[in-house]
């Protein structure tokens, strides 16, 4: 059966608030209420939330796999790495640990404070949620994260840092849809459930994920994807502690027999929390259907996850047909595992090879993956660690090396962060052991061993001619608290006011989803490459790069993060001069970007009762390019110019009119058309009121 849109508009365009208060008071001391997704989603999930440059060092490498094409579009299928170092609750998705299965899309969340899809949760109105979930969605190349605010009709996310014109909404039976440029539709309606069961919390099932389910393109033509959904869960065993004392106790109280008692009611040590488990639903991609064909996945028994009943699954292999069942390609995983001295409770699953074979392919293609070894902590180990990462062992589970078919290969080597101490916040105590790693350096052999390219990565600047370090420490930490309280009592039927001063020491295995990803940010990184015998020359990059700012440093502080983070302001490039032995400015880019369609919300954090919390906002805003200048330079000397304006039409982010001006004379114009059905699309969503999708 065929769905068509049929939309019925009500015009009615209201400005949602621009602002969001926080009014929910926990009662008593509560935990953090963190609920994890599955290791598949979290592992699609990151890519929103960490900037895949050179801002933050992280390690970000590819392999391609298949691209499908259906009426001039293309569906990308890869394998992703991204990783910053092992973290305690780290697990591995579907093919193994740091790596992700680019094959569909799924839109995940990290639940802060109340479920937002609840009836009290943030998109629905209410004023007992005291913080909004952040999402985070992936899918055919597109990453970012959003939130949902409440709206009276159609329920439109409103994407943090927004840089392409993407539509996101919720449909009906809380699923989502997305709307891209090209006029192509994204239905997530595959729910992934999760809950967590502690011993101060037992939450019903919350939708932790929404997997791609379908692509609508332009001519009405569909991919359609199928998912299996495994009759057990996957556990997740973690660890949650918050320890109690109790300093001093003051009361009004008259007599002393009043004092002694009220004083003695209060236990002066209390400590909450223990082993927590999480549960979410395994669902595996099982099929991808098009008009040209399908592509078939298959998977086995895996022994690194628990799980309610069995063993859970990997990817072993995925094949594609074509419309007269005809193998196109195969594809092969193989793996192994990471361990904890021998223990199978503590296992990583490790993905070490890629074979491809297909009729046309006279010897398979072989990818072959090697990693930093060494012993890896349980995941239920609780650490006073806020950021969450292994410091005995940095660099342990690391990709080191990727070898080709083409019998070359790549190897990484890694280093801890480093950065200067922040005027707002004192950061002296936190060891950069404790931040997780940066590329170092990337060296890529021909087949005979030789070296073909060394990159080495430079996180450094010159300030008032001293060369520093261009790290901030992003995000600040403390395990421990304090509070003071007043409680009203009686005693003698008289009435007795009670003041306690507490302190508590929070630790935890736990970082959930979109917690401190980016640690560590760089204004500054130099890329510096050299070849066989010589000096090829080095790349600056200039990020935007403040740290957070805080309302109040409590345990499981969230601050007021800059989204502008990780934008590239700056770029130049050097070649190596042999004769003078330095390098010469060859071309210096730079970027101004304008921000529109901006608002803020509000959330807070609760660490103790409501004596202990701490405000931060969240900024939505819009970025687009507003002009860009480019000057190129012989011998230090300016040879040419070109400054580039671009123009749009309204909040529209793909521009309208692009003109450049060079310096020796001559101005060149570009208009460019935005799509007419993304702009009919873009108005209905955003002054209409009411969407029906029926049954066609």
């Amino acid at each position: 059966m065929k769905n068509k849109f049929l939309i019925l508009m009500i015009c009615l365009c209201i400005a949602g608030a621009n602002n969001r208060a926080y009014s929910q008071i926990p009662e008593g001391p509560k935990l953090p209420n963190n609920i994890p997704p599955s290791p598949t989603a979290a592992s699609l999930g990151i890519y929103g939330e960490v900037p895949v440059n050179n801002y933050s060092g992280q390690v970000n490498a590819e392999i391609p796999l298949y691209k499908y094409s259906q009426s001039g579009f293309e569906l990308d299928m890869k394998l992703s790495y991204l990783s910053s170092g092992l973290r305690y609750l780290d697990k591995a998705s579907i093919v193994g640990l740091g790596w992700s299965l680019n094959a569909g899309g799924v839109i995940t969340r990290s639940i802060k404070s109340v479920d937002d899809l609840r009836p009290n949760g943030f998109s629905n109105g209410t004023s007992k949620d005291a913080e909004p979930d952040i999402f985070f969605y992936n899918f055919n190349g597109r990453t970012g994260r959003f939130i949902l605010p409440y709206s009276a009709g159609l329920q439109s996310a409103k994407i943090i840092n927004q840089s392409e014109d993407i539509i996101i909404y919720r449909e009906n039976d809380d699923n989502f849809a997305a709307l891209t440029p090209d006029g192509v539709k994204y239905y997530f309606r595959q729910k992934e459930y999760s809950s967590l069961t502690s011993p101060l919390n037992i939450t019903n099932d919350v939708i932790s994920a929404w997997y791609l389910s379908e692509i609508v393109l332009n001519n009405n033509e569909r991919i359609v994807f199928t998912y299996s959904v495994a009759p057990r869960s996957l556990l997740s065993s973690s660890s949650q502690l918050m320890q109690i004392s109790i300093s001093s106790i003051g009361t009004t109280a008259t007599t002393p027999e009043c004092n002694t008692q009220i004083i003695n009611s209060y236990p002066r040590y209390q400590s909450l929390g223990g082993s927590t488990i999480a549960k979410a639903d395994e669902v595996l991609l099982q099929l991808i259907t098009g008009k040209n064909g399908q592509i078939a996945f298959s998977y086995d028994e895996r022994a690194d996850l628990q799980t309610s009943d069995g063993k859970a699954k990997k990817l072993i292999s995925f094949l594609i047909k074509n419309n007269e069942n005809e193998i196109l390609r195969n594809f092969d995983f193989n793996y192994s595992y990471f361990s904890v001295d021998g223990n199978t409770v503590g296992r990583r699953l490790k993905l070490t090879k890629v074979e491809e074979s297909a009729s046309d392919i006279l010897q398979k293609k072989t990818h072959t993956l090697g990693y930093y070894e060494g012993n890896i902590p349980m995941t239920t180990a609780a650490t006073q660690k806020y950021y969450g990462y292994y410091s005995q062992d940095p660099f342990v589970t690391m990709l080191k090396s990727i070898s080709y078919p083409t019998g070359g290969y790549t190897q990484f080597a890694y280093e801890n962060h480093d950065y200067l101490p922040s005027s707002s916040v004192s950061t002296a105590s936190v060891p950069a052991s404790e931040l997780g790693v940066r590329i170092k350096n990337m060296i890529n052999y021909d087949i005979n061993g030789n070296i073909l390219l060394n990159r080495t990565f430079i996180y450094n600047k010159l300030l008032n001619g001293e060369l520093l370090s261009s790290g901030r420490l992003l995000s600040y930490y403390t395990n421990l608290g304090s509070n003071r309280a007043t409680y009203s009592t009686s005693c003698g039927n008289q009435p007795v006011s009670v003041t306690i001063d507490r302190s508590y020491v929070y630790s935890s295995s736990i970082v959930s989803l979109g917690s401190s990803s980016v640690i560590v940010g760089y204004d500054q990184v130099n890329v510096v490459d050299t070849g066989i015998n010589m000096s090829n020359g080095k790349k600056e990059y200039f990020f935007v790069n403040n740290p957070d700012t805080y309302d109040k440093i409590i345990p499981g502080v969230q601050g007021t993060n800059d989204y502008k983070n990780g934008t590239v302001i700056a770029e130049k490039t050097y070649a190596w001069n042999p004769s003078a032995q330095r390098y010469a400015l060859r071309q210096a880019v730079y970027y101004d970007y304008e921000y529109v369609d901006q608002s803020n919300y509000s959330g807070a954090v609760f660490a103790y009762e409501n004596t202990s919390f701490s405000v931060y906002r969240i900024g939505i805003f819009k970025s687009r390019l507003n002009n860009k200048t480019e000057s190129f330079k012989e011998d230090n000397v300016d040879t040419i110019g070109i400054s580039t304006a671009y123009k749009y039409t309204g909040s529209y982010l793909s521009p309208a009119s692009i003109s450049s001006k060079r310096s020796t004379g001559g101005l060149r114009d570009w208009k460019k058309n935005i799509r007419l059905i993304f702009q009919v699309y873009f108005h209905i969503m955003r002054c209409c009121q009411i969407i029906l999708f029926l049954p066609f």
